[in-house]
């Protein structure tokens, strides 16, 4: 029988008791060991000396590269595109995002819209245009 007589780090140790302090199942703790892991690998150093700056541009990175690592394009109207920016532009006229942040932003600015928000906004708007049918958002588009 073979065990394993890796060391592990403090902060590993600390994590690991944390979770099983919470009950968290070997599955969840797997997948919060592995997040840890590709955090480490984004900011090159150990996670215990990361900023609030290298985990906005973390999750910036994870926004960015989609589900599945893969990008995101959707091929958008001129008469969209143009509406969107003239959205952009008023927004940022009256402090409603911040420079170089989300287009849509959440509660928060420094998040993006969560899809409760959006399919508040989007069941609002449906009631505003007087449709009555149940009517529901892609869930393409919610995610």
């Amino acid at each position: 029988m073979t065990h394993n007589t890796k060391p592990i780090s403090p902060l590993r140790r600390r994590m690991l008791e944390d979770m099983t302090l919470r009950k968290l199942s070997p599955k969840t703790q797997a997948t919060y060991i592995r997040a840890v892991i590709n955090f480490t690998r984004f900011i090159k150093r150990s996670p215990d000396t990361a900023s609030a700056e290298d985990l906005r541009q973390y999750q910036l990175h994870l926004v960015e590269q989609g589900k599945g690592k893969r990008d995101r394009y959707a091929m958008l109207s001129h008469t969209l595109l143009e509406l969107l920016h003239t959205w952009q532009q008023h927004a940022r006229a009256h402090r409603q995002i911040l420079p170089g942040g989300w287009l849509f932003p959440g509660q928060n600015p420094v998040n993006p819209l969560s899809t409760r928000q959006l399919s508040r906004a989007f069941h609002l708007a449906c009631k505003a245009a007087g449709i009555d049918k149940a009517v529901s958002l892609p869930s393409s588009c919610a995610k």
